[in-house]
């Protein structure tokens, strides 16, 4: 006998959901206690017990509440427990910006201590901290719609007629200075004339001087040259970290939801595809005996014929090319994720559940 459980706070309702599935064996007999002093909340089914600690915002519940509180069917509990207070919400505050802004090895982190990154195949250094001149972030992978939607009077809007000439050169043709560094959502842009990175490139592609690995490439639309972080490990403080390939996923989601308020977004490697559909993008969670997190809820499909008939049926959807290492390594972890939820919640219709915790 086996229980699983995910529970997920819900904050414009104020109240939390909790579901605990029973993997064999009926749920014929089932008690719940909670106690608002430690806030946990202990489940027993026969002689299994699990004990999930809770927001200290839910009042004293005693065992009737519960029950009140609880739907049952004959593997599953589901509960919906009432938080106090009015919540903690401030209108002037724009969240997903907040949200969007802050991505995993941005510049200011970067920038608040030394650091070294190494080839992620052959530990190799690639660069060492101390030797940037300069350390930039870049702006919004989709700047430009985000200043279709914010700005009333569009550059070069020349007085005020509506007679719009949009000059990207200033963004496609970004460079740092000598030994500077651009940091972007997944990259980091540079020259390579500079030797700042123990690199080479080769046929456009960057490559690891000592193993000869693919880092990155240049970017002909941008001019820059580019090391993707995933390609890379990060040495900082006596640890050491990597960037996982759907971290990028997580960000460019948060864009697209910021950008164009877009939350169906399909990404394809040109062979395969993954579509997500954003539900909550700033969520509060907890699988199993796994810590809380703070993160994205989604639903997904990789299927072919889904995917088309979602595009039938919504319309045209944003479209973002990845690499196959991108997507391969995105789906195999919504999958992992999907596969320790109680298997009563992991799918809705063709849609499958999964989330992408903040970075």
């Amino acid at each position: 006998m086996t229980l699983l459980y995910y529970y997920e706070v819900l904050e414009r309702i104020r109240s939390v959901s909790i579901v605990v599935e029973l993997l064999d064996g009926s749920l014929s007999s089932w008690d719940a206690f909670y106690d608002s002093k430690s806030h946990i909340l202990t489940v027993s089914v026969g002689d299994e017990q699990i004990a999930i600690e809770l927001s200290d915002e839910i009042p004293e519940l005693s065992k009737d509440d519960l029950r009140l509180c609880t739907k049952q069917n004959k593997q599953t509990l589901v509960m919906r427990l009432p938080m106090d207070g009015a919540g903690k919400f401030n209108r002037d505050f724009n969240e997903l910006m907040s949200l969007s802004t802050h991505y995993k090895w941005d510049a200011k982190f970067l920038a608040s201590s030394s650091f070294q990154l190494h080839c992620r195949d052959c530990d190799s250094p690639i660069l060492d901290s101390d030797d940037i001149s300069s350390l930039n972030e870049m702006p919004s992978e989709l700047w430009a719609e985000m200043m279709d939607f914010w700005h009333c009077h569009k550059p070069h809007d020349e007085n005020g007629h509506g007679h719009i000439a949009h000059d990207n050169t200033k963004y496609t043709s970004l460079k740092p200075i000598k030994n500077g560094v651009l940091v972007g959502t997944f990259y980091l842009a540079f020259n390579s004339n500079d030797n700042l990175f123990k690199v080479r490139m080769d046929h456009g592609s960057c490559v690891c001087a000592e193993c000869g690995s693919p880092l990155g490439n240049h970017d002909n639309g941008t001019g820059l040259d580019k090391i993707n972080k995933w390609r890379v490990v990060l040495s900082r403080d006596k640890a050491r970290d990597t960037y996982h390939v759907y971290d990028y996923v997580y960000s460019s989601l948060l864009d697209n939801v910021n950008a164009s308020a877009a939350r169906v977004v399909e990404y394809t490697d040109g062979t395969s595809s993954l579509l997500v559909w954003v539900f909550n993008t700033n969520i509060s969670y907890k699988i199993n005996e796994h810590a809380p997190e703070e993160g994205m809820k989604l639903y997904y499909t990789t299927d072919p014929e889904d995917i088309a008939r979602e595009r039938e049926a919504r319309g045209e959807f944003e479209v973002i090319d990845v690499d196959s290492t991108i997507l391969k390594g995105t789906v195999h972890h919504l999958d992992d994720v999907n596969n320790t939820l109680p298997p009563s919640i992991r799918n809705m219709s063709t849609w499958r559940l999964s989330l992408l915790h903040c970075i």
